[in-house]
């Protein structure tokens, strides 16, 4: 074989080997191409609802930027859609995701710009198999005025029935007129807590907790640590420092509390709104607290 044959069948070779190379390109957490499993959807306004798997059509769209730090978590609601600041008429549909393995309430609120009521649904939700799957709701608005300022909220109880995660947006309410579909691809957490991490044990007294948040106002975040009773065992408010070139900022504050026997208590992080009245976001984990190592003495 002469060398220019050696050398074409080299290259033939080198070309063949190249288009046959995987492709290694992240997976999205929603594939357009596809269709998302849809939890359910649910109309009755103030009823209960029981909620299994269906499958629906639902269009995507590019995710909402923001800065977050490359580690940071998703949201434990995801509000998919509507999305901040759109304008909406009624009725209008809310694509949510929810945390895996989740089963239980889901309460869905929609509040006028002066905190009134305008529709409330709260719905028994089956187990998601998982995170992939979303929840879909429809939801119906009456208002006087041609256009106004709201807020829509969805959040679930943990199995002691405190308040485990709420997630907001705020709206642009019409009467009439068009409105846009927008369907992000994932949201970031609006509060992430830190320290102390969840499930991990801790000692009677001076518990430190910290953490990162994106406030929808310059009002503190309120701290609460409450046993599996719902009892408040110690409260307190962080405010938030920046720097410049962030979006999110950090809290910290420190809290005393004590017991005389081990117990699981809940941390809980909430924001109240300025404009609206009522709880834009609101966070939680739950830890171990041990009776000081000198209890016995």
């Amino acid at each position: 074989m002469t060398n220019f044959s050696k050398l074409s069948t080299l290259l033939f070779l080198a070309l063949f080997v190249t288009a046959c190379a995987p492709v290694t390109n992240q997976k999205p957490i929603f594939d357009p191409s596809q269709t998302p499993p849809i939890v359910s959807t649910a109309t009755a306004v103030a009823t209960t609802t029981n909620i299994k798997a269906t499958s629906t059509d639902v269009s995507l769209a590019t995710s909402i930027p923001t800065k977050a730090p490359s580690a940071f978590p998703l949201a434990a609601i995801e509000i998919l859609s509507p999305a901040t600041g759109f304008p909406l008429t009624s009725p209008f549909e809310i694509v949510a995701r929810l945390p895996q393995d989740y089963s239980g309430i889901v309460q869905i609120e929609l509040l006028g710009k002066d905190g009134r009521l305008l529709f409330k649904e709260i719905i028994g939700l089956d187990q998601a198999s998982s995170r992939e799957e979303v929840f879909q709701s429809d939801l119906i608005f009456d208002i006087a005025s041609e256009q106004e300022n709201g807020r829509l909220s969805l959040s679930i109880t943990d199995n002691y029935g405190r308040l485990l995660a709420l997630s907001s947006v705020e709206l642009v309410l019409q009467s009439s007129g068009e409105r846009e579909a927008f369907i992000a691809s994932e949201i970031p957490e609006k509060i992430w807590i830190q320290q102390p991490m969840e499930n991990s044990v801790q000692e009677s007294g001076a518990l430190q907790i910290s953490g990162i948040g994106f406030p929808q106002s310059q009002r503190p975040f309120e701290i609460k640590i409450r046993n599996r009773l719902g009892k408040v065992l110690a409260f307190g408010e962080a405010y938030l420092e920046f720097s410049p070139d962030n979006d999110y900022g950090t809290f910290e504050i420190i809290l005393d509390v004590k017991v005389t026997e081990a117990q699981w208590l809940q941390i809980g992080v909430r924001e109240l709104g300025s404009s609206i009245p009522g709880v834009v976001h609101f966070s939680s984990l739950e830890f171990q607290l041990l009776p000081p190592s000198d209890s016995e003495d």
